[in-house]
């Protein structure tokens, strides 16, 4: 295999091929046996936003969804990249009511909403943007709530030493296999810290979050918690016209997808 990116599509316009796309794939068993490879393996990649399911793992695992009775759909938005819509702020608003927390305590900051109809009426309304349209603001709702069973600060949850972001690293690199000391750390556009493997890494720690039964009780039962409630949920995982919505809509609670940017 070479350790250069690899051509994984061609766009052609007419009988010409017009631009093609690098970039390299990695499929990988749960038992971490390579089953596909094109690529460049060995290079750190920031998973980003496909992140958030592992982010995730550590809170469910040690009951965050029985402390706080956390429904499919409300589990779903915290691993979610979510447009913004109507719907995915009234859901946010719910789950923070559930959690005891307010918008004001989300650091994620502020962007336009993805979804194109809730964009429009926001301007058109003269309202200000606000953290839950935040493509990431479940995900940081999910850390305030982490924070708030574990009775840890939460002012400064997205500091890397937090209890919080720690627990988060550690559940992360069993996933993956990856020593803790060996995966590089980043800042993502929400702020929060945003972790580097080589992509099989990546691959095995998907791998075994939707085929956990290898792994221990209580880790297997929230990475099926996890899955369960994206599949269950596409729509509160991205939002109308998102390919992970609208990809795992098709497969019917078959499969799981996120995107990272």
């Amino acid at each position: 295999m070479s350790n250069q990116p690899f051509p994984l599509i061609e766009v052609t316009r007419g009988n010409i091929i017009e631009s093609v796309h690098y970039g390299s794939l990695s499929v990988v068993s749960p038992d971490g046996t390579i089953l596909v490879a094109l690529g460049d393996a060995s290079s750190p990649v920031f998973l980003r936003s496909a992140a958030k399911p592992f982010q995730a793992l550590a809170f469910i695992e040690q009951g965050g969804a029985a402390k706080y009775d956390l429904q499919p759909c409300e589990i779903a938005i915290i691993c979610a990249s979510h447009s913004g819509s109507d719907e995915h702020i009234k859901m946010l608003q719910s789950l923070h009511e559930k959690i005891g927390i307010t918008e004001s305590m989300l650091q994620c900051g502020v962007h336009p909403p993805f979804d194109q109809t809730a964009a429009v009426k926001l301007i058109r309304e003269g309202k200000p943007l606000r953290p839950f349209h935040h493509d990431c603001s479940g995900k940081h709702s999910g850390m305030l709530a982490f924070a708030k069973m574990l009775d840890a600060p939460m002012g400064n949850y997205l500091d890397p030493s937090h209890p919080v972001q720690q627990r988060m690293l550690r559940a992360f690199s069993d996933m993956c296999a990856v020593p803790m000391t060996d995966i590089e750390l980043g800042t993502d556009g929400c702020s929060a810290p945003v972790f580097a493997v080589p992509l099989p890494a990546a691959a095995l720690g998907y791998a075994r979050l939707c085929h956990p039964d290898e792994l221990e009780t209580d880790r297997a039962l929230a990475c099926r918690c996890i899955t369960s409630s994206m599949a269950s949920c596409p729509f509160m995982v991205g939002g109308p016209n998102r390919f992970d919505s609208e990809l795992m809509a098709a497969a019917e609670g078959h499969l799981v997808s996120k995107m990272g940017a």
